[in-house]
């Protein structure tokens, strides 16, 4: 899963508690309130860019982020007939405590209010465009997964 070694079973429980339960829990806790209230509404979900793409060592992260990616869409699907509309935020990496490097949360943060105001679901870097659409080809065609890069921004 790792380079080097797996994760224990704790170890994967906690990032799943973290990454993906954490993500049900707030749906569990915010659609019933959201549809009570008859008024139009939105969710925002943060995934992240390795919920699309898979890198050499996304490990249990992506793994955690792929489902983060479904229950998007689920919920999405479920709640298409509703006043509930959802945004699936992609980042790549964002400059954080954990980070030094990476896009500023702030210009994060403005695509993702910008991709709401669009009504859009997915809002992910332009520039990682052709590789989430590489990807899906590559899948269904059976081909063997290649390490994903950056090509020119589509936005």
């Amino acid at each position: 899963m790792l380079r080097g070694r797996g994760l224990t079973p704790e170890e994967w429980a906690a990032l799943l508690d973290v990454n993906l339960y954490g993500v049900i829990n707030g749906l569990r806790a915010f659609i019933p309130r959201l549809l009570a209230t008859g008024r139009p509404a939105h969710l925002l979900i943060t995934a992240s860019l390795a919920g699309l793409v898979t890198f050499p060592a996304g490990g249990a992260y992506a793994a955690t982020k792929h489902a983060v990616v479904a229950v998007a869409e689920q919920t999405a699907l479920a709640l298409a007939d509703s006043q509930v509309s959802v945004t699936l935020l992609c980042p790549a990496l964002v400059r954080t405590a954990m980070s030094p490097t990476g896009a500023d949360p702030a210009d994060v943060a403005e695509r993702a209010l910008a991709g709401v105001r669009e009504g859009r679901f997915l809002v992910v870097p332009a520039e990682w465009t052709d590789a989430i659409v590489e990807r899906g080809e590559r899948l269904v065609n059976g081909a063997e997964p290649t390490i994903p890069t950056p090509g020119p921004s589509h936005g």
